[in-house]
């Protein structure tokens, strides 16, 4: 028994024959059997030993945390060259679909930079087509023409004066220069510039002393308009007064020595009348517009 025991303390197997030897060849074999191992006792080491031992495990914890804190590090350091690498891809993106945009403006441009010349012929005529029936339809139905020939209406209007005239149907009324078919003395187709004095049913008389022109008894104020010349003729053929006849006017020029007018030649229908002057447009520097008293 203390070679067993012996045996099983110094950690040996013992085999199935052993174990038969020991208790005898008739002692059944045991179906499970534990061994026990005894450890073999760790000697203490010194402490500077233990302590170099410590400092080593120390630095190698140190290291491996300073290798774990430089893998940290790089990882860190590949998260951040991964965000900017997708940040300078984002950027690359951008500035490609900003290209893109660009190239698909200035494609535009170029595109509207383009000049169709048929089209661009064709809307130059079309407007300029419409433009002068506009200009026709105007001076036929609203407005006319017409040039001075002569000084007798000085100083209002001049020889040359391109005047404006109205042919919207109007009624005469005293200080209208209108236009009209000349007077039985003058040639055929000759127009007439004249200013109106007095319309059907008014008395006219005139001091040829004083150039004082009354209508109905009362002095009507020409110092706007009226012109005496140094020389010329009073131009007084006609008996004053004298009372406009119904659908007459009684006109005179405004440089009254040197025009032929109402004085000489009598009364003017009112049918032969073209129009109002409206307005001077040549010369451009003494463009006016004439309104009604």
């Amino acid at each position: 028994m203390e070679s067993e025991k012996n045996s099983m303390h110094s950690g040996e197997r013992l085999t199935d024959e052993d174990i038969m030897t020991h208790r005898g060849s008739d002692a059944p074999a045991p179906e499970i059997y534990k061994v026990r191992i005894r450890r073999r006792a760790v000697r203490p080491m010194p402490a500077e030993t233990v302590g170099g031992a410590d400092s080593e495990n120390g630095s190698k914890v140190d290291g491996a945390g300073s290798a774990d804190g430089e893998n940290s590090n790089v990882r860190v350091a590949n998260d951040d060259a991964e965000n900017v690498s997708v940040a300078a891809s984002d950027d690359e993106s951008v500035n490609e679909n900003e290209n893109v945009n660009e190239d698909e403006e200035a494609a535009a441009g170029e595109d509207n930079d383009t000049v169709n010349i048929p089209v661009l012929f064709y809307e130059i005529t079309e407007a300029l087509a419409t433009a002068v029936c506009m200009v026709v339809l105007v001076f036929t139905l609203l407005v006319r023409a017409a040039v001075v020939s002569g000084y007798s209406m000085e100083h209002t209007l001049s020889g040359g004066d391109v005047l404006i005239v109205s042919a919207i149907p109007f009624e005469p009324k005293y200080g209208d220069i209108i236009v009209f078919q000349k007077f039985d003395s003058y040639p055929e187709h000759e127009v007439v510039v004249k200013r109106v004095i007095a319309t059907e049913g008014q008395t006219v008389d005139i001091d040829f002393d004083t150039w004082t022109v009354t209508v109905d008894g009362k002095v009507i104020d020409e110092s706007g308009y009226m012109y005496i010349a140094p020389d010329g003729s009073n131009r007084d053929k006609m008996q004053f007064p004298v009372t406009v006849g119904e659908g007459e006017l009684f006109v005179m020029g405004d440089n009254r020595k040197h025009s032929t007018d109402s004085r000489e030649v009598g009364l003017i229908d009112e049918r032969t009348v073209f129009g109002r002057v409206i307005m001077r447009i040549s010369p451009i520097t003494q463009f006016r517009i004439f309104g009604r008293f």
